[in-house]
């Protein structure tokens, strides 16, 4: 990703869990993990004892209010999920003038999270397997 992106590059990967990873200058720096949708629904569902558990977890829509419990569990996983990420490139796109972070999405749940998201983040769904590639001719 550093090679084709530039200096700094945010990686969020949206599935069973949210990752998020800089590098920068082609190096990691560290990163993020969280719950993904699904992950943060189930935790709710089996924790929460007031919320019925027979209910079945919705597909989150959009991070909108809803008028059900199901909708209103997924859809908040959606929101806090956006929140994250938005948050975090908030932070990393306080640079010095000039300089810009570049932020990709990619993993099962990108293409869903991405309509909610500024023209900042790019949705590159073959993300870990260019990678993979990348590395694989480097041997």
């Amino acid at each position: 990703a550093a090679r084709d992106y530039g200096e700094e590059v945010c990686i969020y990967d949206c599935g069973t869990a949210l990752t998020i990873d800089v590098l920068i200058q082609g190096r990691h720096q560290g990163g993020l993990i969280f719950p993904g949708s699904r992950l943060l629904q189930r935790s709710l569902w089996q924790g929460a004892q007031a919320i019925p558990t027979d209910l079945a977890p919705a597909m989150p829509i959009e991070p909108a209010l809803a008028n059900n419990t199901a909708q209103c569990v997924a859809n908040g996983s959606v929101f806090a999920l956006l929140a994250i990420i938005r948050q975090f490139a908030d932070q990393a796109g306080q640079r010095p003038a000039g300089q810009q972070a570049v932020h990709l999405l990619c993993g099962g749940e990108a293409e869903r999270l991405l309509p909610w998201l500024d023209q900042r983040f790019l949705h590159r769904p073959h993300l870990v397997l260019q990678g993979l590639a990348t590395i694989a001719m480097a041997q």
